[in-house]
């Protein structure tokens, strides 16, 4: 069975200056250990990144809006299309790909 990370939103205006999230640099080192151990293993990686609008600092064409961390994703989606069209692109791509979907119902938090 094939293996996928999914990523959402890893762009600048969420990790880099002048407004990162919280702990932005550790949250970029988790997000590189996990690429690093997903690209190792033969993962598929799949980005979604958000479209902004307006004066939204990750707005098509503003500093913000390029992914970052990120090179070689097998794809990126791009979140101005309906969610609803994204997830079920995401899905068909996957499923195609031999990766199990899990259901909510299957996972468990600790």
């Amino acid at each position: 069975m094939a293996s996928a990370l999914l990523l959402v939103d890893v762009q600048k205006n969420m990790l880099e200056p002048p407004t990162p999230v919280p702990a932005a640099a550790r949250v970029a080192a988790a997000i590189a250990r996990l690429l690093g151990a997903a690209r190792a293993g033969g993962a598929i990686i799949v980005h979604v990144r958000n479209n902004g609008s307006g004066d939204d600092p990750d707005a098509p064409g503003a500093p913000g809006h390029p992914v970052t961390l990120i090179r070689g994703a097998h794809t990126t989606y791009d979140g101005s299309s309906p969610a609803a069209v994204v997830e079920q692109q995401i899905e068909a791509e996957l499923r195609a790909a031999g990766v199990r979907i899990a259901n909510a119902d299957d996972v468990a938090f600790a």
